[in-house]
């Protein structure tokens, strides 16, 4: 039998990533985690000393996915358009057809993290916040460049506006699961780079 020891852990990460965003680390059983991987619970201690490892390991990994997702949304509305107004317009629309056809109730890890902040080593909870801030960034250095092209209306904060995205994202994510309406996230990322536009067409401040 051929051994794959990188996919036995990357489907330990899976399962386990799924099971903490439906039921909360608290609640994901290594007997639960190890019969849903299809994997033994040998091979789990093999590539994890324990839970703590675990989340150490799930967050590590899913914040290099996300990494690589911002890194290639921003690639892609660069080519779109050298605009940075219409870049932020793209990236949320891009955002919002992830989420079109969704099949289960989505979650954010990260946002699970922070829910059940009291189970994790502080360390692991701001790791997590890490990545959330990250999102932000990307948007906020847009703003910046959008804000040097055609000023914003002096009394709007760059840090508020760049918070929003993800403060609606992560209300939508709660809001899709406990309505049942998955077609909400992709609805509030939609509406807001709307509201976006409508900010855009602004006449320009004077600063």
């Amino acid at each position: 039998m051929v051994r794959d020891p990188v996919g036995t852990r990357e489907r330990i990460l899976e399962a386990a990533s799924e099971m903490v965003v439906r039921r909360g680390f608290a609640g994901m059983s290594i007997d639960a985690l190890v019969a849903q991987a299809g994997v033994t619970k040998g091979a789990f201690f093999h590539h994890f000393k324990g839970k703590d490892a675990l989340a150490r390991a799930i967050i590590e990994h899913h914040a290099a996915q996300d990494y690589v997702i911002m890194a290639d949304l921003v690639s892609r509305s660069e080519k779109m358009s050298r605009d940075p107004r219409q870049q932020i317009l793209i990236i949320m629309g891009l955002l919002a057809e992830a989420f079109d056809a969704p099949k289960d109730y989505p979650g954010c890890l990260f946002a699970s993290t922070a829910f059940e902040s009291g189970v994790f080593d502080p360390a692991l909870v701001e790791l997590a916040g890490s990545v959330l801030l990250a999102w932000r960034d990307l948007f906020l250095k847009k703003l910046r460049e959008a804000d040097a092209q055609a000023p914003f209306p002096a009394d709007l904060s760059l840090d508020t506006i760049a918070d929003m995205p993800m403060v609606i994202f992560e209300g939508a994510f709660i809001m899709a699961r406990t309505t049942q309406r998955l077609h909400i996230i992709a609805a509030q990322m939609r509406t807001l780079a709307r509201l976006f536009e409508v900010l855009f067409m602004q006449p320009q401040a004077d600063k």
